[in-house]
């Protein structure tokens, strides 16, 4: 026997972005760090003082064209509450160097989906 995983594109927009109001209900200006911002579509439903979206693909959305995996170790976390990881996979790597980054504030929202 044998096991096929799918990985999906977005299959749920609406209960992703279901899934991030409820988890920034209690906070007042939202500073947003999307590291894997695509075409910027699911912070798009929201209403922030400060957003940032990181993605690898050149011309995609509205975002700084970078590897998050080699940008993480230098930036100052400090500027953000919620950081999306909103990967097309497992980005445990990704998750270890925030965690790992001096900078990261306590109580950061880390929104992480797999």
């Amino acid at each position: 026997m044998s096991l096929h995983l799918i990985k999906t594109d977005n299959a749920s927009i609406v209960n992703k972005v279901a899934l991030r109001k409820r988890a920034v209900e209690s906070l007042d200006k939202l500073r947003v760090l999307d590291l894997y911002a695509g075409n910027n579509i699911l912070w798009s439903y929201f209403d922030k003082e400060k957003y940032y979206g990181v993605e690898i693909q050149k011309g995609k959305g509205k975002n700084i064209t970078a590897d998050c995996k080699k940008l993480i170790d230098s930036l100052d976390l400090s500027a953000f509450n919620i950081i999306d990881c909103d990967s097309y996979g497992v980005p445990f790597d990704v998750i270890y160097k925030l965690f790992n980054n001096k900078t990261l504030k306590d109580g950061t929202i880390i929104i992480y989906t797999a």
